[in-house]
């Protein structure tokens, strides 16, 4: 009788040590950015480099996060072209924990231009739209 009880707690501590890792693998799986991305999609195309991103679409709906890397002796500009033909996205950057609206596009709006003073590390660009938008084309450098 003992030995069955022994085995039965050795069964149980087995399951419970095989939870609890899988559960710390999910959570280092799932943690391992800032933000993360989640959007409904028609035709949409990414490139994303640690010193450029862009992503072009034929609609869009939902958040989207393009991550890049601006380096201590180079980066200092963010450089970007976006359009949208209809609908209304918000692009905000987040550089250093500091998160700043960058531009609200409206549909039929086109904008090129720069941010100065992005500062150093990883520079996180976030698109939020405001319901379904449709042919938008949006590219970010660091120079």
């Amino acid at each position: 009788m003992e030995n069955t009880t022994r085995k039965a707690t050795s069964g149980a501590k087995a399951t419970l040590l095989l939870l609890v890792l899988i559960t710390i693998a999910l959570a280092c799986l799932t943690s391992c950015s800032k933000y993360s991305s989640h959007y409904s999609a028609l035709m949409l195309v990414q490139s994303n480099t640690p010193q450029a991103a862009s992503v072009s679409f034929s609609g869009f709906e939902g958040h989207l996060v393009l991550k890049m890397k601006s380096k201590a002796d180079s980066a200092e500009r963010l450089n970007f072209d976006v359009s949208l033909g209809e609908g209304n996205l918000t692009v905000s950057v987040d550089c250093a924990g500091v998160n700043a609206e960058l531009l609200n596009l409206k549909g039929g709006d086109s904008y090129a231009s720069h941010l100065d003073n992005i500062g150093v590390g990883t520079v996180y660009v976030i698109i939020d739209s405001d319901g379904k938008c449709n042919e938008g084309r949006l590219s970010f450098s660091l120079e």
